[in-house]
């Protein structure tokens, strides 16, 4: 497993204080900022880094423990673990943010990225308000996409 991004836990903190924004989510549960802190068994998304230290791809995991600090402890696919990763560095496998949920078909729509125009799937929201996306042509898993960044596809298109 590629070494996951450890957040400073100003962002956290950040994240604690910040105004609830209205979104499509229906109830709290659904909302992972707001379904509260992540419970040890869960599986989530977490973002990784390439070896030069840029952003990488996102690698589903199991939370083992959560820290006396609240930071969380993981281990990934391959059987390695990885310690001190913050709320930020993960996405649910589950809920919604404004209009795109877990299970929606978007297109990646921004001009600067290098996925522009690949048709992909949601599969996790992430706690610092983004969405994880598996994109249909190589099964890769992108963390961190903003919503002005995916055109969504409706239902019945494709």
């Amino acid at each position: 497993m590629k070494k996951p991004i450890c957040l400073m836990a100003a962002m956290l903190a950040m994240l604690a204080v910040s105004p609830k924004v209205a979104t499509a989510c229906g109830t709290t549960a659904e909302c992972p900022s707001e379904a509260g802190p992540l419970r040890a068994g869960e599986k989530v998304y977490v973002a990784t880094t390439d070896d030069d230290g840029s952003p990488g791809d996102a690698e589903l995991v199991k939370v083992i423990a959560v820290q006396k600090d609240g930071a969380y402890a993981i281990k990934s696919a391959d059987g390695s673990f990885y310690s001190n990763l913050n709320l930020e560095a993960f996405a649910r496998l589950k809920g919604c943010i404004e209009d795109l949920c877990v299970g929606s078909r978007v297109v990646a729509v921004a001009p600067d990225a290098a996925r522009v125009n690949e048709g992909a799937e949601v599969v996790g929201i992430g706690f610092n308000k983004t969405y994880t996306v598996k994109f249909d042509s190589d099964k890769a898993v992108g963390f961190g996409w903003k919503r002005e960044d995916l055109a969504e596809i409706p239902k019945g298109v494709e």
